[in-house]
C-alpha cells in the first residue's frame, strides 16, 4: 500500500508491508524484488537423492533484510520444485529449495523481496550436489548444451551443472507459475 498527499503540498509516499501470517503491518523505506533463475544445463538429470543432506540446496540472502523468498515459476510441474518457508532475519535469510528431479533445461525462478538494497548484499543459491565437486556454476548468459564443459580445465567434471541468472530467457518449454493446474 502506498499513500500520497495532494500535489500542491509536499508529497508523502509510504510503503506498507503486510506479512501473510497475520503479523502487524510495517512501514518500510524501500522494497526491491530480485529474481534468481536456476536450471540444469548438464548432460544428466539431477535427482533429489543427489543433494547432500549435510549441505542442502537453499537460497541465502546476506547483508540486507529479506521480507519474503518464494517460488515465482517453474519450467515443468512434473519436477515438483518447491521453496520452503523462509527463515528471515535482519541481515540474513534462507529458504530450502527441493525438487524430485531436474532434466536438461528444467529449473525454476525464485522471487526475493527485500526491504531496500545494498551493493554488497548477496542473494545466491548454495548447497552441494553429489558428483559436482566444482559446485554450482553461475553466469549471466544462457549457455548452450555442453558450453559450460568447454570452459573448465578439469576432464573429471560432474555430469550435471546449474546455471543462475536474471530472468531474461525462457526454457524450451513453457514456464508456469506454481499452483493448481486447471484441466
Amino acid at each position: 500500500m502506498a499513500t500520497t498527499e495532494h500535489h500542491e503540498q509536499s508529497y508523502k509516499l509510504e510503503i506498507v508491508y503486510r506479512p501473510a501470517e497475520n503479523e502487524p503491518e510495517e512501514r518500510i523505506e524501500a522494497a526491491f524484488v530480485t529474481y534468481l533463475r536456476f536450471a540444469n544445463f548438464g548432460r544428466e538429470p539431477i535427482r533429489a537423492t543427489d543433494i547432500a543432506h549435510a549441505n542442502p540446496l537453499r537460497i541465502e540472502v546476506e547483508g540486507i533484510r529479506a521480507l519474503d523468498i518464494s517460488l515465482a515459476g517453474t519450467c515443468r510441474d512434473v519436477s515438483q520444485i518447491s521453496v520452503g518457508k523462509p527463515d528471515l532475519g535482519d541481515t540474513h535469510a534462507r529458504a530450502d529449495v527441493t525438487f524430485d528431479f531436474l532434466d536438461f533445461e528444467d529449473g525454476g525462478i525464485v522471487r526475493v523481496l527485500t526491504a531496500g538494497w545494498r551493493p554488497d548484499a548477496k542473494i545466491r543459491l548454495v548447497g552441494d550436489i553429489i558428483g559436482m565437486r566444482a559446485g554450482i556454476a553461475r553466469t549471466d548468459e544462457r549457455p548452450r548444451r555442453g558450453k559450460l564443459w568447454e570452459r573448465s580445465a578439469s576432464p573429471r567434471l560432474p555430469s550435471a551443472r546449474w546455471w543462475l541468472s536474471p530472468p531474461s530467457w525462457s526454457c524450451s518449454t513453457r514456464w508456469t507459475a506454481p499452483g493448481p493446474t486447471l484441466g
